[in-house]
Order: C-alpha cells, then structure tokens, then sequence
C-alpha cells in the first residue's frame, strides 16, 4: 500500500497536503497498459494519478516486465480503507505514479510516501519535478534517497524541494 503526501507550508497556512486522492480512497481506476502476452496483466491507476512504467533494460524473461496495478482492500495499510497494490510475481518491474499539482513560483514543498513491500528487495524513493514534467529520467527531477523496505512492512520516503514555476510533479 502507498500514501502519497505533497504539502506546503508557510507561516500563513497550516501544512496542507495538495494531492487528488492521496490515499487511493477513491474507487475509480483507469489503465495505462496491458501486457500485449497476458490480457490478465493490467497496469491501472486511481483516474486522480498518472502511471508509468519501463520495459528496459530486458536482458532476462522476469526482468522489467509489465507490472499489475489494481486497487486493494483489506491488504496492510496505514491509513484509509485502500491502497494501491503494484506487483509481478516471479519478476522485477520499474514503476513510476504520478500526479501534477499547482503550486506557486518559488514555494517550499515537501513529498514522500509510505509504502508496502513484502520483498526485502523492494526499493522506492520519492521525487519532485520542480519544472512540472513528466518524464522520471528527467535531470531536474529533485529524487530523495533509495529507501530498500524491511520484509513485510511499511517504509517512508520524503524529499523536499522548490518549485520552478506555477506546476510541479
């Protein structure tokens, strides 16, 4: 499961969090892909979130595959009543969700998200573009630090940053 947080804060508001849906509590999907070999494997995401996901490097079969992404209940979270859930059995995959935000020019923000892994390999880490893009190998993207999850359990991670213009990522 992941929550997602971006917020701002300034000595005249209170932090406030500016995402659509940040704790995937919305009912409504929509997809991004399926995997042309297995019409079962669908890579969905909440209709307020944008996803994306790489197929390369693919130098073995269970190497950046076609991920599943599909809404959960009753699976562990840490707040709310769903989650995301994005797995592969038996397979590695390279995920990226996403959400554009406006915000002012110049404004402090702060990202992060807590997430789930039942793999002790799992990594994530949190990013911000502050130029509003959406392209993830994007150099300006401001990346917080590779957090590897313990088995079974949740995991933070945060960055911070400043916004170059009216939207960011």
């Amino acid at each position: 499961g992941v929550l997602f947080t971006l917020s701002w804060s300034s000595s005249a508001h209170a932090q406030t969090n500016l995402l659509r849906d940040p704790g995937f509590e919305g009912e409504n999907y929509k997809n991004v892909a399926i995997d042309p070999a297995d019409e079962n494997t669908r890579f969905n995401v909440p209709v307020d979130w944008e996803g994306w996901f790489s197929l390369s490097p693919h130098n073995a079969d269970w190497m950046n595959i076609y991920p599943n992404g599909f809404p959960q209940i009753g699976w562990p979270r840490r707040s709310g009543n769903r989650a995301i859930n994005i797995s592969r059995g038996q397979a590695t995959f390279t995920v990226a969700l996403y959400h554009r935000v406006t915000v002012g020019t110049g404004q402090n923000v702060q990202g992060g998200a807590w997430v789930y892994s039942e793999n002790p390999a799992g990594t994530a880490r949190a990013g911000i573009d502050p130029n509003g893009g959406t392209n993830p190998y994007d150099s300006d993207i401001v990346w917080g630090n590779w957090v590897n999850g313990p088995n079974s359990n949740f995991f933070q991670t945060t960055v911070d940053a400043t916004a170059t213009g009216d939207v960011i990522t």
